[in-house]
């Protein structure tokens, strides 16, 4: 869909929250805290770790803040344009950085680690129990299926969105299925505050699986209801979904895993 020029012209408060989406998105936005600190958790089991692999590479992740390093390091990660971005990020320090493209077939040897850290990435129950070594920790967060479920609507994307069964529940279910034990689990449905229409942009844009290929000219009249929506009320509330499990794997399974 074009945009309407006239329309743009028209409404020009909007035209500048949108060209100005991608900056001080914090000042947009603001999201109710977890009830878990996932970064505080990891640390403490880091710290009598040997081998450490963090799925998924990101600028807040775990293992980059670390100023002494296990004996082994790694990071996996699928997507090409973050791998390099590890690589360039990462050549300092003596980490493994590792290609992969399918969950079910990581780059590792079996009994690989002592812990994996898994912050919102897909993973595989059976590849987890494959690497991790006899008593190994396995730690993620997750987004659940109902993440952003009414804002969806506002889009006509819920119909597209595929994982609206993950929960904690599921999750766990299929962890156990491979011979985890949960040590810890939760689950919550966190608040996130948008102030006006360049907040939405942000938003959308830190959850690309959720809003495939979006861009403003196609979704142009959805953005600007909503921001005659939030001129009105002043913001718009949009609840989130997020689980958190901390699992290990006891010796007697890993001799069919």
């Amino acid at each position: 869909m074009a945009v309407d020029k006239v329309a743009l012209a028209q409404d020009t408060d909007l035209l500048d929250y949108l060209l100005q989406y991608g900056q001080s998105a914090q000042s947009r936005l603001s999201t109710s805290p977890l009830p878990w600190n996932f970064n505080s958790t990891v640390m403490s089991y880091i710290r009598n770790s040997d081998s450490v692999l963090e799925i998924g590479y990101k600028q807040n992740m775990v293992i980059k803040g670390l100023t002494k390093l296990p004996h082994r390091v790694c990071v996996a990660e699928h997507d090409e344009l973050k791998l390099k971005q590890a690589i360039h990020d990462l050549y300092s320090k003596e980490i493994e950085i590792n290609q992969y493209d399918d969950d079910e077939n990581l780059p590792f040897e079996d009994n690989s680690f002592d812990l994996i850290i898994n912050n919102q990435e897909t993973f595989s129950p059976g590849e987890m129990a494959r690497i991790l070594k006899p008593g190994g920790i396995f730690i993620t967060e997750q987004i659940g299926g109902n993440n952003v479920a009414e804002f969806l609507e506002l889009f006509g994307l819920n119909s597209q969105w595929s994982m609206s069964f993950w929960n904690l529940q599921d999750a766990t279910g299929e962890l156990e299925l491979h011979g985890f034990e949960i040590v810890e689990g939760s689950e919550c449905f966190p608040t996130t505050r948008i102030y006006d229409v360049g907040g939405v942009v942000a938003y959308i844009n830190e959850a690309p699986w959720q809003f495939p290929n979006f861009d403003v000219d196609t979704y142009y009249g959805q953005l600007r209801n909503i921001h005659k929506s939030l001129n009105s009320a002043g913001y718009m509330d949009v609840l989130s979904h997020r689980f958190f499990i901390m699992a290990t794997l006891p010796d007697q399974f890993k001799v069919d895993n």
